[in-house]
């Protein structure tokens, strides 16, 4: 029974919402998943509060999927290397207690949490700049391949649209469509993007060649030429570069987009939709 704030929806008590007017705010995988973390003996309440939860869980699996993404493409840095028998042993425990709390009890809200769980672990393998130092750590795309399979074939099987999560399309709730096209436009822009910010914070392959013309320049206006004052001088000229590299994440940011900044590399995602619903009722 689906019910709002504690109350039965009804069109008689005119505490309803539409489809439509959920998809405008939501998608699809919201409601999924805020049914997923119900207990099946349990009503749906439908509130601000549990929607905001299912979004959050949606918006850790889609940046999961971002990351692991960057990371078996080998365009992260820092984090080369991972753990994989902590990985190995985290799937297969996963495996094991999903299986546990599906056939005993049908808890699919203790098996969605199992999942993020895993999601969490190796995110914070693949990010964390300290991973290449712990025992055992090796870089390997084909151990995160693994999870990515396992929390795919987890979410798909629990009716949620995974590919909504990897951002290959989107539901009516976007402003923008999330078509193979799309990623391949904001693949080149950023990019490009990634290029002018290796150039403005001293790091492009053109560096020396661009030293060499600041020296110069510094040499015809009589300046005092020493490395250290070219490359003041350099990161000055440059500065504006930097900001309009920052301000393409900010608009991006405006439009749905998250990039993040990883030393020299940048990885991109869409934004889940996380409106908040307080007026979740509709009256007739």
């Amino acid at each position: 029974q689906l019910k709002v704030n504690n109350t039965k929806m009804s069109k008689s008590l005119g505490n309803f919402i539409t489809v439509s007017d959920f998809l405008e705010k939501y998608s699809a995988n919201h409601f999924r998943m805020l049914c997923l973390l119900t207990n099946y003996c349990n009503d749906v309440d439908y509130t601000g509060i549990t929607l905001k939860n299912a979004a959050a869980h949606l918006s850790k699996a889609q940046s999961f999927f971002s990351d692991t993404r960057a990371y078996m493409d080998g365009r992260t840095v820092g984090s080369a290397s991972v753990n994989e028998s902590h990985i190995l042993e985290r799937i297969a425990h996963t495996q094991q207690e999903v299986a546990s709390h599906l056939s005993k009890n049908i808890s699919t809200s203790s098996a969605i949490h199992l999942v993020i769980d895993l999601v969490s672990t190796v995110s914070k393998e693949i990010a964390s700049k300290e991973s290449h130092t712990s025992p055992g750590s090796v870089r390997s795309p084909a151990v995160v391949g693994a999870a990515v399979g396992f929390v795919e074939e987890t979410l798909t099987n629990f009716g949620l649209d995974v590919s909504e999560l990897k951002g290959f399309h989107t539901g009516s709730s976007s402003s923008l469509s999330r078509t193979a096209t799309t990623d391949d436009v904001l693949d080149e822009v950023l990019c490009y993007r990634k290029d002018v910010r290796k150039l403005a914070i001293g790091k492009s392959e053109t560096l020396p060649g661009v030293l060499d013309l600041v020296r110069e320049s510094m040499v015809d206006k009589g300046d005092e030429v020493t490395d250290k004052a070219v490359g003041k001088r350099y990161r000055q000229s440059l500065a504006p570069l930097l900001k309009l590299s920052d301000d393409v994440r900010t608009n991006f940011g405006r439009m749905g987009i998250t990039v993040k900044d990883r030393g020299e590399e940048s990885t991109w995602e869409w934004q889940e939709n996380t409106q908040d619903d307080s007026e979740a009722t509709k009256t007739s």
